[in-house]
């Protein structure tokens, strides 16, 4: 017998918020399923893997592996398509910038800024950051950088 930790992670907007308790005394491991414990041993393989795997006797199951596919696997094994190619090409320094306001954070980083403004010159990829205590500071900044 043993402690376990039980941790959930509810979403809330674009963040996890981890949920924890540890239950003392108990031990589940009767209970593993065998093709899950594999299946995450391994790197989240497929169950053609891991039938091969028992087919070559590297694994020993007396059952084929079935698997119950889940969100975080699918998710993991998932691929996102690379963006478009840009239309706009920059052959000066300066010709073509790029701006982002960001914030608030909901902690005050360094002086008090709660934003900051990035600007980023097309041709040579060179970044500006101004961090910002107020929204409304960010076309000051702006004017800033264009002189």
């Amino acid at each position: 017998m043993g402690n376990k930790v039980v941790m959930m992670a509810k979403r809330r907007h674009s963040l996890y918020y981890l949920d924890a308790q540890i239950l003392i005394g108990h031990s589940d491991a009767s209970q593993v399923d065998e093709t899950m414990k594999w299946h995450s041993r391994l790197g989240h393989i497929d169950e053609r893997a891991l039938n091969e795997l028992k087919r070559q006797k590297i694994l020993s199951n007396p059952t084929s592996f079935k698997i119950n596919h889940y969100e975080i696997c699918l998710l993991g094994k998932s691929t996102k398509l690379p963006f478009p190619k840009g239309k706009h090409v920059s052959n000066m320094p300066l010709d073509y910038a790029h701006a982002d306001l960001w914030g608030p954070s909901n902690t005050p980083i360094m002086g008090g800024a709660r934003y900051f403004l990035s600007i980023i010159d097309d041709c040579s990829r060179l970044v500006w950051i101004y961090l910002l205590k107020q929204k409304s500071d960010a076309f000051k900044y702006f004017q800033r950088w264009c002189a």
